[in-house]
């Protein structure tokens, strides 16, 4: 495994995991879309992924999956209900 010692503990190492699975891909078109936040850190090796997930402290890791949940409510209100995607847009 190429995380380093497990400092983190609870909800800390569950948010650690979670980026660390948004880094493989998106979750909601199974890709590495160019508009998302993680774009750049998709396209980095395992071993950089695992090395900078890893060193991200507490609030990067909550402030990242803040940011996947907009993302992800923002494509499924698209989906949903395409002729809303302004909207869409402000969340």
């Amino acid at each position: 495994m190429f995380f380093k010692e497990w400092r983190r503990s609870g909800n800390e190492k569950a948010n650690e995991l979670k980026v660390f699975g948004l880094t493989e891909e998106c979750p909601a078109e199974h890709g590495n879309p160019t508009d998302c936040h993680l774009h750049a850190i998709r396209e980095m090796s395992l071993r950089e992924r695992c090395g900078l997930v890893s060193e991200l402290g507490s609030a990067d890791l909550i402030k990242i999956l803040t940011l996947h949940e907009k993302c992800l409510a923002r494509k499924k209100l698209k989906k949903a209900v395409p002729e809303m995607e302004s909207a869409a847009e402000q969340i």
